[in-house]
């Protein structure tokens, strides 16, 4: 008999079938305790098989007394002990999954009938008494944070903040050594035109120079008289 739920988040499970108590009684038990957490759960269902507190009944509840509230209700102990027993195995799977026993929190909790088989009654009556069975099933999952795991949190956020800091810092000095570095690049290649250019001018100084000057004739060497 497999699970009537599924989630995708991290969770544990615990189902128990064939059970010999009433399923109406099991379902408002099981509807006290969905939506609170594993550790409060418990304890109430501590104080209702001692009789110090009552479930309340949203159904099933035709001419019940009202409790303290003005709100309908009984006092199942043997309902409350089953559910106490299948929670309890709940716990204990979560716990070996390696989560905290101290945030788990009833995500789903549901009692239903299971079978129904004909019986006769006593005494050769001829009314019929039949013997049903219930199957219950608890769903746990973490929820909320304890004070150390915020405070790790906490200080994990903090490095990580700072760490991220120290990289921009970081960051911003090789950007300004790397606009340094390009402005003297810069530098260097504006003087290197400005020496081009004069050397340039040099030469076309020279050209006007040469073009300037006329020629001049070569005379004739005059022979030495003997």
């Amino acid at each position: 008999m497999g699970y009537s739920t599924a989630t995708e988040e991290k969770h544990a499970k615990a189902l128990k079938y064939d059970l010999d108590v009433s399923y109406k009684q099991l379902s408002q038990v099981c509807g006290n305790l969905q939506g609170t957490y594993a550790t409060s759960a418990v304890s109430f269902l501590e104080d209702v098989i001692k009789g110090n507190r009552f479930v309340i009944f949203r159904k099933f509840n035709k001419k019940m007394g009202a409790r303290k509230g003005g709100r309908k209700g009984r006092f199942p102990g043997k309902a409350a002990r089953i559910a106490l027993m299948v929670l309890r195995n709940a716990i204990a799977n979560a716990e070996f999954k390696g989560m905290d026993p101290e945030r788990l929190f009833i995500l789903f909790a549901n009692a239903n009938l299971q079978a129904s088989f004909p019986r006769t009654m006593a005494v050769g009556r001829w009314m019929r008494h039949d013997f049903e069975t219930s199957k219950m099933e608890i769903v746990l999952v973490e929820k909320g944070k304890t004070e150390e795991k915020e405070q790790k949190e906490g200080k994990i956020e903090t490095e990580g903040k700072e760490a991220a800091e120290e990289k921009k810092d970081e960051g911003k000095e090789i950007e300004e050594a790397s606009e340094e570095e390009k402005e003297e690049a810069d530098e260097e290649k504006k003087e290197e035109k400005k020496k081009e250019k004069e050397a340039k001018k040099e030469k076309k100084k020279k050209e006007k120079t040469k073009k300037e000057t006329p020629e001049k004739k070569k005379t004739p060497k005059k022979k030495a008289k003997k």
